[in-house]
């Protein structure tokens, strides 16, 4: 099947999507892996399951995309974004968006590493950081659930339980 550039530029943007979002979100993981070590043992739990819930909510489907690049050498199979446009859509949409906070919240955290006053600066990066890794968590979470599925295309599905009667 000869991919559209439609296509081709919704198949990169999931690309960058799984492969830009775990990294992102493994960010608050780095930030407390610190106080993990520094602190007596008081307040683990807390120290220790928000930034590994957030790092999981984004890393099986950013691994699960990169493992089917891997394995069948596409991230998403050209005939199933050509089968659903609108989930395509809204994946493509909300990877936009996502990729913008991204350079956002860079340019921010580049401005504020340069600040003298880093406490007080540095709490301009989470609005855009969290607008980003929530753009980034429907893009993913769209994309494997209901544009990705189990792989199989509508086309191949209907072939094979018959006609309707």
């Amino acid at each position: 099947m000869m991919s559209s550039p439609g296509n081709l530029f919704v198949r990169a943007n999931y690309l960058a999507i799984a492969v830009c979002a775990p990294m992102l979100a493994a960010l608050p993981a780095l930030f407390y892996l610190p106080s993990i070590f520094s602190q007596p043992m008081t307040d683990w739990l807390g120290i220790v399951v928000i930034p590994l819930l957030t790092f999981s909510l984004f890393a099986f489907p950013g691994l699960r995309a990169i493992r089917r690049l891997i394995a069948n050498g596409t991230v998403i199979p050209p005939e199933l974004v050509s089968e659903r446009p609108i989930v395509s859509f809204v994946v493509t949409l909300f990877g936009g968006f996502a990729h913008l906070f991204f350079i956002l919240t860079m340019a921010i955290a580049i401005g504020i590493a340069f600040a003298p006053e880093w406490p007080e600066e540095g709490k301009k990066i989470l609005g855009p950081w969290l607008v980003g890794m929530a753009s980034y968590f429907i893009a993913l979470w769209c994309g494997e659930l209901a544009l990705v599925g189990n792989g199989e295309s509508d086309a191949a599905r209907t072939s094979r339980s018959g006609p309707f009667r």
